[in-house]
């Protein structure tokens, strides 16, 4: 019985981040690849843009970037 390395093991992805009161997408993004070496990807709708991430790492580097800027936003975590 092989016993799976753990580096192969993958866990849940991290919960996206959405992004409030976004008047003009640019800045963030500009931040985001500024501050961000990580993979995530954005999708922006009139509300709100929506921020998800692969990895844990880029997780908490999107959330400490969006609040060093004082950047309104909000996660929902699953059950």
């Amino acid at each position: 019985m092989e016993i799976p390395d753990e580096g192969t093991k993958k866990g849940p992805k991290p919960p996206r981040v959405f992004v409030t009161e976004v008047e003009n997408i640019n800045p963030l993004m500009a931040l985001l690849d500024e501050e961000i070496t990580g993979k995530y990807s954005i999708k922006d709708s009139t509300e709100e843009v929506k921020i998800q991430d692969d990895d844990g790492q880029t997780y908490s580097k999107i959330k400490k970037a969006l609040n060093e800027k004082n950047t309104q936003y909000h996660t929902y975590k699953t059950k």
